[in-house]
């Protein structure tokens, strides 16, 4: 949980940059991406992912789940094919935001 709070808006920006899920829309309430999560070709999909910046969660109308970026991270690494449990999708992400892995493993522990 600690994790989630300490990422910025344009944190999640750069991870989904990364994981290769592209932006269709944004506005002040949410971001629309590409069905990411679904598709390994993003773009093959339709822009139906959609990131709440209030609660930072994403929610994928088309695949009918919802994800923190952590959650979202692993099933997009499993999707293309490197096998990824939860840490292995928090070190992808922490290093991503250039943030190292064992600050985080650090704060996960006092929770």
């Amino acid at each position: 949980k600690k994790l989630k709070s300490k990422l910025a808006l344009q944190d999640h920006k750069t991870i989904m940059q990364a994981l290769g899920i592209p932006p269709f829309s944004e506005n002040n309430d949410t971001i629309i991406y590409w069905s990411g999560e679904k598709n390994k070709k993003a773009l093959d999909g339709s822009p139906k992912l959609y990131f709440y910046k209030s609660t930072k969660i994403y929610v994928g109308y088309t695949s009918g789940a919802s994800y923190d970026i952590i959650g979202l991270t692993q099933k997009r690494l499993n999707l293309l094919g490197h096998e990824s449990s939860f840490k292995d999708a928090l070190k992808f992400s922490s290093s991503i935001v250039f943030v190292k892995y064992a600050e985080y493993s650090l704060l996960l522990s006092k929770s």
